[in-house]
């Protein structure tokens, strides 16, 4: 199976309000390229999505993690925070979207025949490289089950039962069940069917106006 790196944030919700000002944690994040020696589009690119998750995390300015921000923001902070780093370190992966099966594995390099759900055709899914190799072996690995199992998925809260579009799956999605959620069906900045893989662009931008800066 490909790699699942799925954590764990706490549940709860947040309050909704514009940042006061750049914390700590938003100053800490323009820091990334302290040696300079990247050009404009990749430190613009690693910027803004290092300050993109800092507003996630630290939406009053405390310079703390807010100890309710809930999973979905929590998870698409880790995403932006990773995606940042990973332009610093490899500049080439600028123009590439996420793996679309979990972001946290980085640019996709690939694109895969995958069966989102059994009563659909399979669609060309943007993927890594240990996904696209996994994938790729054999027939057998494409279907819908399988791909449901290696998406990226956080647990629901105890007391909610599954969204309609987990519901309406059906059997595809059984990895699911009662006590998971998609990535791409959780509320928040990550909510989106990607195929083409996670744009870190349109990520970073829901991230911001998820926090009312414009």
């Amino acid at each position: 199976m490909p790699h699942t790196d799925e954590p764990t944030p706490r549940a709860g919700t947040h309050p909704a309000g514009r940042p006061r000002g750049p914390g700590p944690l938003r100053r800490r994040s323009h820091g990334g390229d302290r040696d300079g020696g990247h050009d404009d589009a990749v430190r613009d690119r690693a910027f803004h999505a290092l300050d993109a998750a800092a507003l996630l995390l630290d939406s009053d300015g405390s310079g703390r993690t807010d100890p309710d921000t809930p999973p979905a923001e929590l998870l698409a902070a880790v995403v932006l925070l990773r995606a940042g780093r990973a332009v610093l370190d490899d500049p080439a992966v600028l123009s590439s979207r996420l793996c679309s099966l979990n972001p946290l594995h980085g640019p996709a390099t690939t694109t895969e025949n995958l069966w989102s759900t059994p009563d659909r055709p399979p669609a060309r899914r943007a993927v890594c490289g240990p996904c696209g190799a996994y994938f790729g072996d054999s027939a057998a690995a494409r279907r819908a089950p399988v791909v449901a199992g290696a998406t990226l998925c956080l647990p629901r809260e105890r007391d909610s039962g599954p969204g309609p579009e987990v519901a309406g799956a059906g059997a595809a999605h059984g990895p699911w069940g009662n006590r998971w959620t998609p990535y791409h069906l959780l509320s928040g900045p990550l909510r989106d069917d990607r195929p083409r893989g996670v744009d870190v662009e349109k990520l970073i931008t829901a991230a911001r106006e998820a926090r009312g800066v414009h």
